[in-house]
């Protein structure tokens, strides 16, 4: 009989509602870990929001799916304005004081875990230091290249108080982010345009590790053909981000005049997490599109709607909506930044469109039944994403290297 695995899972933020992608992405490895056998201690943060807190129901239902949970609140004190000498503002928010620190290690090794498991580069600074005492091997999953992420972010973004924010979001954060992957025996890239990067770049010991959709083949298994839809295209993502944010702007400026002119009663829906004062404002003016705000989930609203868009123009990591799309029954435009970071065989199965006219004609042309991608070719496709893999990659995380002849960037 195989030893038991026990894991110490570090994550940047609560995964409990999975009501946006990091979540979406980091509750699903939590059910394929319980899935798999493998027993959990979890420690998160709370409170990227000013203000918000977290139900008793959802920390119960995390509890079910762990052994242990420890959730702290995000810093908004001193400590984090200093921490902005040597750190990124969000790696500062996540600082554990020494009183906090010695506290959670003492129930850790209670716990006896096998490996430490980073889920977010943002708790990177907090794994080196339990990294540090338990002796452990650490890997690390990465979302994405996160200093290029935040860079293109701070181009997108219009208010000057978020601006600010992404500033001091990415002091320090390129040398920060080398700092922690070389710091780690084994990293773990979301995208593998990502992971080639890295590679180009010299590191060694980095793998693919998709995002995993547990048990959604019953969850859109029941949205079949246009039969119901009350909308003509549907995009299901936050609504907050600047690169989203312009994506929808760019659709409803660029693409919907376009496909007005040929469909009058065109109608839309947008599906997401915590709209923007900004987007809500610019849609008010714009006839025919409806905004569902903060769903538990997106599920229900599948088969509401004709075609499934992700209009975005820049990006890093994997969207997380291309791949909830590969588990409908939907057909899905997409631009090719939507569907970066994904294996090929992804490609095939949806209409990629760039230009403005290019994205209007290909989904008047599917409303009209004159296009159309083979739904069933999916099948295979989404094996790839069901968690599978993660029983490969367990035994990569529990191999503790020694990393004094490797190059330190």
């Amino acid at each position: 009989m195989e030893p038991e695995t026990r894991i110490f899972l570090i994550v940047e933020e609560f995964p409990y509602p999975p009501y946006h992608g990091g979540r979406i992405d980091v509750w699903n490895r939590i059910k394929a870990f319980k899935k798999m056998g493998v027993k959990v201690f979890l420690l998160s943060w709370y409170g990227l929001k000013k203000n918000e807190s977290v139900s008793e129901t959802d920390i119960s239902v995390v509890r079910d799916s762990v052994e242990h949970l420890v959730l702290l609140p995000i810093r908004r004190d001193f400590r984090r304005i200093l921490s902005l000498v040597r750190y990124p503002s969000l790696v500062g928010a996540r600082i554990i004081g020494r009183a906090k620190y010695q506290a959670i290690l003492k129930q850790v090794v209670d716990f006896s875990p096998s490996l430490i498991f980073l889920d977010g580069i943002y708790c990177g600074l907090t794994g080196l230091m339990f990294e540090r005492d338990l002796k452990l091997p650490m890997s690390i999953r990465l979302h994405n290249v996160e200093h290029k992420y935040m860079h293109g972010q701070s181009l997108l973004e219009n208010k000057a108080r978020n601006k600010v924010s992404i500033f001091l979001a990415l002091l320090h954060l390129k040398s920060y982010e080398e700092k922690i992957i070389f710091g780690v025996d084994t990293f773990f890239n979301i995208s593998l345009v990502d992971l080639e990067y890295y590679t180009n770049k010299g590191y060694k010991y980095g793998q693919w590790l998709p995002p995993f959709l547990i048990d959604k083949e019953n969850s859109f298994g029941s949205a079949k053909g246009n039969s119901g839809a009350q909308y003509n295209v549907g995009y299901f993502g936050n609504l907050y981000a600047p690169n989203n944010i312009a994506g929808i702007i760019w659709f409803v400026t660029s693409v919907l005049p376009i496909i007005k002119s040929q469909i009058p009663n065109f109608t839309v829906l947008l599906v997401g997490s915590n709209p923007s004062t900004e987007i809500m404002n610019f849609l008010k003016a714009h006839e025919n599109i409806t905004v569902i705000p903060n769903p538990k989930t997106v599920d229900e609203f599948i088969s509401s709607v004709d075609i499934i868009i992700n209009p975005v123009h820049f990006g890093s990591g994997v969207n997380i909506k291309s791949i909830e799309s590969l588990f409908s029954d939907r057909q899905v435009v997409s631009t090719s930044t939507g569907i970066s970071g994904l294996p090929h065989k992804v490609f095939e199965t949806f209409f990629i469109a760039d230009t403005s006219f290019e994205f209007a004609d290909t989904i008047i042309k599917i409303l009209k039944g004159d296009l159309e991608k083979n739904i069933v070719s999916r099948q295979g496709t989404r094996l790839l994403f069901d968690g599978s893999i993660l029983k490969e990659m367990l035994p990569l995380m529990l191999i503790k290297r020694n990393r004094s002849g490797d190059k330190e960037y």
